[in-house]
């Protein structure tokens, strides 16, 4: 069975996306938002690995750093590391100011017509 890495993010972003950093000052409306996307190969990953990587989002919404959580299979974490380098968000905003956020992405593996059903 051909296997492809799916971002659910992609599909599911505002439910996918964990923000941190103060909470408080950042209000729901302000979270960064997803506006391109790269997935990630996943030739050597079985089906129902999951990877994370916790992005740093600048004031414009480009990546400024990625740190991808341990994995088994490290030709799909780099895999991920390098697509979400391509990754273009909306800035999040606190105090109607555009600013630095961290994000949270879980990224998992899923049969190919999984994948297809899912659009």
């Amino acid at each position: 069975m051909k296997i492809q890495a799916i971002l659910l993010a992609i599909l599911t972003i505002s439910a996918s996306i964990t923000a941190y950093g103060n909470q408080k000052a950042l209000d729901p409306s302000g979270q960064p938002k997803l506006i391109q996307a790269v997935s990630p190969q996943a030739e050597d990953a079985d089906v129902g690995t999951v990877v994370t990587a916790l992005l740093t989002i600048s004031e414009k919404g480009s990546i400024e750093g990625v740190k991808v959580g341990h994995s088994n299979t490290p030709r799909f974490a780099k895999s991920v590391a390098e697509a979400v380098k391509h990754w273009r968000f909306a800035p999040a905003y606190r105090n109607g100011e555009a600013t630095r956020s961290l994000v949270l992405v879980p990224f998992r593996v899923v049969p190919a017509e999984t994948q297809v059903a899912m659009r």
